[in-house]
């Protein structure tokens, strides 16, 4: 079945930019919860904790299934190679001037108490100096801080290019119906999970840390499975009927997770990863409650968000800026508020607003510039999205963030 052939599908920019803004958010957290992040309050809140566990769990999952459904278009419109070439500019760009200028900004501040102008300019000339190299993708964190995304989603989008391709080929198409057909049936959605488990019990006991290899081959099964909901209309139709049905999988799902949790198997699992049988069903269970997760806020996209208003408009553009600029503004802000004598929930909430603000208005100045909009990968004018843009053919933004 032909995928959005004439429809307007806004549904995708209303989500990029409902969930990038839920990052911020998710990062304003950290800074009052139990664990280490790059700037921590010295009272700490369970509730906050729980909130960040909770949308850890699909929010990186659901941008990669986003941007596997924008590149459908965009190979739709412009081919492989302009595909590729397209991406590395527009992430490309964007990674290697943030590792240049945020970087070194955001290990000065994790590092050094009181901040000062001289030890931030001596921090920018020692810093790649101290960056350790190894093959584990999850040291990369040390030095990329947030930007680790668009490097990751970089390299998926590329080495995941022969495979969208074939997707788009007769068999390719053929093996989409087929998907589409089991998807139909009672509980298919639900079986998208598959291989999504099989990757995490195969590969995670090896790889445990965050953003190691096998978080990279799940969120590349994610962007996959983003393009491949995207590529045929039944799948959407699916979503659009299914909420009840996907609500109520994800919310077992979360229970018996944070069953297993207050049980001690969790901790205990994640301390001392192996290839346990115990240990393989709570990598399937994590692979089951993620996606559930990612198939409702796709449920909500298609059902309730699929209009052009304010928001989509902003998520054809913005998410990209907002993305790279939220995180730093966050770690210096947080920084100085954790110092402040008021309680912890008056520190969460002065720097949620204070970073979201701030990052909302520098964004507006990169929406208004030139200069800055071919930085972030955006296209030279802005507006353009309403006058002559994808949207007039039914196509969400190409970007991928």
């Amino acid at each position: 079945m032909a995928a959005h052939a004439r429809e307007r599908v806004y549904w995708i920019d209303a989500l990029k930019a409902l969930v990038v803004v839920g990052i911020g958010l998710f990062h304003a957290t950290l800074v009052f919860s139990p664990g280490s992040w790059v700037v921590n309050n010295a009272e700490r809140s369970v509730v906050l904790g729980g909130f960040a566990a909770f949308t850890f769990q699909w929010g990186i999952a659901l941008m990669f299934v986003l941007a596997g459904a924008a590149t459908w278009f965009g190979l739709r419109s412009r081919g492989v190679r302009r595909f590729a070439s397209a991406r590395i500019l527009r992430l490309g760009l964007p990674l290697l001037l943030g590792i240049a200028i945020l970087s070194p900004l955001q290990n000065y501040v994790e590092y050094n108490r009181p901040l000062e102008l001289g030890g931030l300019l001596r921090n920018y000339a020692t810093f790649w100096g101290s960056v350790p190299i190894t093959w584990s993708p999850a040291s990369a964190y040390g030095y990329l801080y947030h930007l680790w995304f668009l490097g990751h989603l970089l390299a998926i989008s590329l080495l995941t290019l022969p495979i969208v391709a074939w997707l788009r080929s007769a068999a390719g198409k053929r093996l989409v119906e087929r998907l589409a057909a089991i998807a139909a049936a009672p509980g298919g959605l639900m079986l998208g999970a598959l291989p999504l488990a099989v990757v995490q019990m195969a590969l995670h006991a090896r790889f445990p840390s965050y953003q190691d290899w096998s978080d990279i081959a799940a969120w590349s099964v994610l962007y996959l499975g983003g393009f491949i909901v995207i590529s045929d209309r039944r799948f959407t139709e699916i979503l659009r009927r299914r909420g009840g049905e996907v609500l109520i999988a994800a919310a077992v799902a979360s229970l018996l997770s944070s069953f297993l949790f207050l049980t001690g198997s969790v901790p205990a699992w994640d301390a001392h990863p192996e290839y346990s049988p115990g240990y393989l069903v709570y990598q399937a269970l994590r692979s089951i409650n993620t996606w559930v997760w990612v198939l409702f806020f796709l449920h909500v996209g298609v059902r309730w968000l699929n209009r052009d208003n304010h928001m989509t408009s902003w998520g054809a553009d913005m998410p990209m800026p907002f993305y790279v600029l939220s995180h730093p503004v966050l770690v210096v802000i947080a920084a100085y508020v954790v110092e402040l004598h008021v309680g912890l929930w008056a520190k969460f909430t002065l720097t949620t607003l204070l970073s979201i603000a701030i990052t909302l208005v520098l964004c507006e100045g990169v929406r208004r510039s030139r200069l800055f909009r071919v930085v972030f990968g955006l296209s030279a004018a802005a507006g353009r999205r309403h006058a002559a843009g994808p949207m007039v053919t039914g196509k969400p933004s190409l970007r991928p963030l």
